[in-house]
């Protein structure tokens, strides 16, 4: 009787191991290109005073949508929020900018803008269109920051960079989003290489006593 309850606790293990495996490979392609809203700030030029002028303006926005999207539950409503905040927005980064000395302009757009593959953590989005609120200080010549608006990832603390969810990205190259893919197959493959050996251990655990499912049954 023992080692029947044994058994079973063993067979139940495996199978909450495989749907754990699954769960954790469907979770990393959760989010498309049609659910979630971005934020891409894009420098005048690349010498130091405008990138930290670009991260100013990043702290402003996040700091009001941050606000302005507080207890918002879906992508629409979302979307109806920054759009409405675009007039406020625009003054806030231009109020950066003048705060700064300088008098560059500044182009303030939420439409729908090209975006490269990238992973954050367990969220990985593929390239494509996504809608954006997409910033453009100056001349734009500078390098990219960006960030998911909605979902909230954006508002994860902001200040160290030795956070996780950092979302500072610079300019990516070509190789990186290769990189980048490279590793979501990598991880896929592992995920299925992990199933199938559990698969074969649940199959070679059974086959061990060619009564046991009888007995099993006969527990009934």
């Amino acid at each position: 009787m023992a080692q029947q309850k044994i058994g079973i606790l063993l067979l139940l293990c495996s199978l909450l191991t495989l749907v754990f495996i699954g769960t954790a490979v469907q979770t990393k392609t959760a989010y498309t290109t049609d659910n979630l809203i971005r934020l891409h700030v894009i420098a005048n030029s690349d010498h130091q005073q405008d990138q930290a002028i670009k991260y100013k303006v990043r702290d402003r926005i996040i700091e009001i949508m941050k606000e302005q999207l507080t207890g918002v539950q879906n992508y629409q409503e979302a979307r109806e929020v920054i759009i409405n905040n675009r007039s406020q927005l625009t003054a806030a980064v231009e109020e950066v900018i003048a705060a700064s000395g300088l008098t560059y302009p500044v182009s303030l757009e939420y439409g729908r803008f090209d975006f490269p593959s990238r992973a954050y953590g367990k969220l990985v989005l593929p390239q494509g269109e996504y809608e954006a609120v997409k910033v453009v200080l100056g001349n734009g010549k500078g390098a990219n920051w960006w960030c998911v608006l909605f979902p909230p990832l954006c508002f994860v603390d902001i200040s160290g960079d030795a956070l996780e969810m950092e979302m500072i990205n610079e300019e990516n190259t070509t190789m990186e989003v290769m990189a980048q893919q490279e590793e979501n197959m990598a991880v896929t493959k592992i995920a299925d290489e992990n199933r199938v050996d559990l698969n074969f251990k649940v199959l070679e655990w059974l086959n061990r006593d060619n009564g046991y499912l009888a007995k099993l049954k006969g527990l009934r």
